[in-house]
């Protein structure tokens, strides 16, 4: 259980919700009709360019945004579609922040041989609710599958993520998580930025560097990624984004600072469902998002 006495008002992605108490959740399949193209434009955010809509035909891609009176997030679910209906998507999140959590790509795995891009994925679910809304999927190949449960709570500013293995091949005795993040810039991309961005991130004991893989330690239940370059509070990039999970619950923890993509990975036992919650705390300075990580009340 969380409690934290800070909050911040984002745009909302339905102008509606800000009249209803609860949480919407839509689901938008960006085909080649005009009521998709429609609905694209009303978005907050552009995945082809200002006033453009160039669906791939060879690509599938679906849009979900989760929205409450307080926040909202969009999952993107892209890739292609074999003959049989078989869809290989990769999870990707474009919305509060353009960089932040990737948006082709944020959310991978593995478990033994079985890959996340080996997957076919299924949409099980978009359900509102007053309390609560909840976006699952499914992974899955002949010998694999795997639930994930995204829910994003009314009042709250976190997406809660749920991963479930349900059958595992045989001799498999744990499964690998991986969250990617672009920490508040993408800084002119990877060569043209390379000489003014400057990451970090924080955990509870500690600053981690750009520099190797650190493996953290049993009190290091979260990880908050910035750019010290890259500060609102100094008029520039988006602001960080933040990860927590329960450590009783991973076997490793592995975190990863460059200076352009940063990354945390998780190694759970198969037996157990991964629990995470993700914030992106899009238009806040770094020591506010940091006091805000720091002054976390966490119990399990």
């Amino acid at each position: 259980m969380i409690s934290t006495g800070k909050s911040i008002v984002l745009t909302l992605l339905v102008a509606a919700v800000s009249l209803l108490a609860g949480v919407s959740v839509v689901r938008l399949d960006l085909d080649d009709s005009e009521a998709a193209r429609s609905n694209y434009q009303a978005l907050p955010f552009r995945l082809w360019g200002s006033g453009k809509y160039h669906p791939d035909p060879t690509q599938r891609v679906t849009i979900v945004t989760l929205s409450n009176s307080r926040c909202g997030y969009v999952l993107q679910l892209s890739g292609t579609q074999s003959t049989e209906g078989g869809w290989k998507a990769a999870l990707g999140m474009p919305y509060p922040s353009k960089a932040n959590w990737y948006s082709n790509a944020f959310f991978t795995f593995h478990c033994g041989t079985v890959k996340s891009t080996d997957c076919h994925v299924e949409i099980l679910e978009c359900r509102n609710g007053a309390e609560q809304g909840l976006v699952q999927l499914r992974y899955s190949t002949h010998d694999f599958s795997a639930r994930l449960e995204i829910i994003l709570l009314e009042d709250d500013d976190r997406l809660l993520f749920t991963m479930h293995p349900e059958a595992i091949p045989a001799g498999i005795a744990d499964y690998q998580l991986e969250l990617l993040c672009y920490p508040s810039s993408y800084g002119g991309g990877f060569q043209e930025g390379k000489d003014i961005r400057k990451r970090e991130a924080q955990t509870p004991s500690r600053t981690l560097n750009p520099g190797p893989t650190v493996i953290l330690e049993n009190d290091e239940n979260w990880v908050c990624f910035y750019d010290k370059y890259f500060d609102v509070a100094l008029n520039r990039g988006e602001g960080p984004c933040a990860i927590l999970y329960n450590p009783r619950q991973i076997s490793r923890a592995e975190a990863l600072v460059s200076d352009y993509a940063c990354s945390l990975r998780l190694s759970l036992p198969i037996s157990q469902p991964a629990g995470l919650m993700l914030w992106d705390f899009h238009a806040w300075g770094n020591h506010s998002a940091l006091d805000f990580m720091q002054a976390l009340q966490v119990t399990y």
